[in-house]
């Protein structure tokens, strides 16, 4: 399909959430991800995961939090958290860090507690979201 038709027929199937079922396969995780509320994913004829889309994308057991600082210098507070055992990764780029955690709830708290006990200035926090394909790859791989 051409680029008009594919968000021809996405704006008719989320048209009609609600009021219908509508059976919809494709390749195109991303697609699923704007119009489907619930999702089945399939991998050589098994089933492998099925449940809504919001509890699917609860699933990841490592969730990651990017902080973008206001001084590279408030890096070193971050960093220093790769000895934490709730911790699985740590990285820092300039002015951006981004720490990965099994209990992504713990680690904001944490973060949110670092951050005001150093007055520490950011641009910006937030969780990455973690993308239909990224939790297909992981299944298919689990289940191969």
């Amino acid at each position: 399909m051409d680029p008009i038709g594919r968000k021809e027929v996405m704006d008719v199937i989320a048209s009609l959430a609600g009021k219908v079922t509508v059976f919809f396969s494709t390749h195109i995780l991303q697609d699923v991800e704007r119009i489907c509320d619930r999702v089945i994913i399939i991998h050589e004829g098994k089933k492998l995961l099925e449940d809504s889309m919001e509890n699917i994308k609860q699933l990841p057991d490592v969730r990651s939090l990017v902080i973008e600082l206001e001084d590279i210098k408030d890096s070193e507070y971050f960093i220093s958290l790769k000895t934490n055992d709730s911790i699985v990764d740590v990285t820092s780029e300039k002015q951006k860090i981004i720490i990965s955690s099994h209990d992504i709830n713990d680690l904001r708290k944490l973060i949110n507690k670092i951050v005001h006990e150093n007055n520490i200035l950011f641009r910006k926090m937030y969780v990455e979201e973690v993308s239909l394909e990224d939790i297909f790859i992981k299944a298919v791989n689990h289940n191969a």
